[in-house]
């Protein structure tokens, strides 16, 4: 495999116009790799996606959280924007009928960001939180063929 000068590895990464990546990819297998790459990162980002890891947020009231939202509905918005705050974006957020009380699908970069945004929300005594990773469907066929 080539060697690559710090300059060029760097450029690889950078936004650059498709034309630019494909006459790099064409130079060696390091290059194609990381067009492929970009071209996967541009094209997720075209449909609206991110690269961000996605979880799902199972959200039960305790009583004192149950009362919070009687009297300020509005306060379940503020929550979303402290979540923000703390690197988590929320995607979209349903009120549910059944054992809990809402389901979120949120962003977050890591395991540890989501962790520490479900246990600070949890210790404030108003919401008990069950946090999964999300897996696209097309990830998870991917790796059951391995």
């Amino acid at each position: 495999m080539p060697r690559f000068s710090k300059k060029r590895v760097w450029s690889l990464f950078l936004p650059t116009q498709e034309h630019d990546l494909r006459a790099l990819a064409e130079n060696d297998h390091a290059s194609n790799y990381l067009w492929e790459r970009q071209k996967s990162f541009h094209t997720k980002l075209a449909q609206g996606g991110g690269l961000m890891p996605k979880y799902i947020l199972l959200s039960k009231l305790t009583t004192e959280g149950r009362k919070t939202v009687r009297e300020r509905p509005n306060r379940i918005q503020e929550v979303d924007r402290e979540m923000e705050a703390m690197q988590v974006k929320v995607i979209s957020q349903h009120a549910v009928v059944g054992p809990y009380d809402f389901v979120n699908l949120v962003e977050a970069p890591d395991n540890e960001t989501i962790i520490k945004a479900s246990v600070e929300l949890g210790a404030r005594g108003t919401v008990q939180i069950i946090s999964m990773p999300a897996i696209p469907i097309e990830e998870f066929i991917k790796a059951i063929k391995k």
